[in-house]
Formats: structure tokens, sequence, C-alpha cells
């Protein structure tokens, strides 16, 4: 599997496992990379007939890793690949400040609760958004620079 790939392939099992997208989207992300890659696992998984179960494609995406001897992320890893990707969104624009802040506070911080101290700003900054209709532009430059610093900051 080429870099990018192995990018979305954890993109996609870390969404996964925060219930971020369904097992069908991950199905449907399958087909769409199978022609991109020499991979045996993503054309298998691709095939699953939907509606799919979870269990099931997580069993899948665990054997694909298995067979390019990719690391299994553990929740941390997912956690944090989900708030950057998400952090990613917002500084390209893809994304607004307080939808990124609260999938990361009601997703990520909830999911991965050992990375709530290292996130906990996106917790203040959404909550501080919803209180505070005056200052809500204040606080849309808060979450973007956040979000800037959290992809300045080195993997853990």
């Amino acid at each position: 599997m080429h870099q990018q790939l192995i990018e979305e392939f954890h993109w996609i099992e870390a969404s996964l496992r925060l219930d971020l997208i369904t097992a069908d989207e991950v199905v449907g992300w399958a087909s769409e990379r199978v022609a991109a890659a020499d991979t045996k696992g993503l054309v298998l998984l691709a095939a699953m007939r939907k509606p799919v179960r979870r269990d099931d494609v997580t069993s899948s995406l665990r054997d694909i890793a298995a067979s390019e001897h990719l690391s299994w992320p553990t929740d941390f890893e997912a956690g944090l690949t989900v708030a950057r990707r998400v952090a990613r969104r917002i500084v390209d624009g893809d994304l607004e400040p307080i939808d990124g802040a609260r999938m990361i506070w009601w997703k990520v911080c909830t999911w991965t609760p050992e990375l709530r101290e290292r996130l906990n700003q996106f917790v203040g900054l959404a909550s501080e958004w919803e209180d505070s209709p005056a200052h809500r532009a204040e606080y849309d430059e808060d979450i973007l620079e956040a979000c800037e610093a959290l992809l300045r900051s080195a993997g853990d």
C-alpha cells in the first residue's frame, strides 16, 4: 500500500471506530479505492454486500492491516487521527470551526478520554461559542488557531 492509501486506511478505521461513518460507507470507500490499490483485502471488503455489519467490516479492516503489515491503531492513535483530520478540514475551509470543534468534543474526547486533556481547548471553545453568540466570530478564530497548533504538534 502506498502512503496516501495507508493514511486513508487509518482515517477510515478511526472514523468507523468513533462512529463518524457507517460500515456501509467503509465498503463504499473500499469500492472507490480498489482501482488505485493492489490490495486483495480492499477487493474483498469492496465486494461485501450492503448493508454490512460493523463487526464484519472491523474484522476485514483488521485482516487487511495484518496482511499489509500495518499496525492496528490504539484508541489514542485513532482519536488523534480523527482530531487531526478534522483540524485539517477546518484549516482548509472544508468544515465550519464550530462543527469541527463539536466533533472533536463529542466524538474524539468521548471515545478517547486519554486525549481529553490535550484536546480540552476544543471543548471549552465549542461551549463558549454556544453560550456567547456575540463573540462567535472570535471563537471561530480561536478554534482555527487551536487547529493550526494541533497540526503543528508532533505525534505521540
